[in-house]
């Protein structure tokens, strides 16, 4: 990616970066994080059992449960008794709304969900 990126200038001969597609950047991040956590700790697996969170759903007609989204996170860290769901986005700005002094609300929710979700499902397996 580093090499497709960068190119030289005609009239000075120098070497520049061309901006670099956020979807790009967003992926090489998450497989950056993904791989830091694999070589870097041995407690935890990273996507043992994929990066699926369930709904809790129980009570919701089978016809309704076709109509929700599936809940995939970035990156889960999973041990005997813990697991850890991380969101990793990259923006260029990190922070957002009108006065771009706000996180980006979708990705809080985003979380939130996830964080619901996975709370739901061990307290009703308990």
């Amino acid at each position: 990616m580093i090499n497709e990126q960068l190119f030289v200038q005609e009239n000075s001969g120098k070497a520049k970066f061309k901006d670099i597609d956020e979807a790009k950047m967003g992926k090489l991040y998450e497989d950056f994080i993904i791989e830091f956590y694999r070589r870097e700790q041995n407690h935890y697996q990273v996507n043992r059992n994929g990066r699926g969170v369930n709904w809790m759903d129980s009570g919701t007609l089978e016809c309704h449960r076709s109509k929700l989204p599936r809940m995939e996170a970035d990156v889960i860290l999973e041990s005997a008794n813990r697991r850890i769901i991380m969101d990793a986005k990259f923006y260029k700005e990190s922070l957002g709304g009108r006065n771009g002094g706000k996180l980006h609300s979708e990705n809080l929710y985003q979380l939130l969900a996830y964080l619901r979700n996975r709370e739901a499902t061990v307290v009703s397996a308990s």
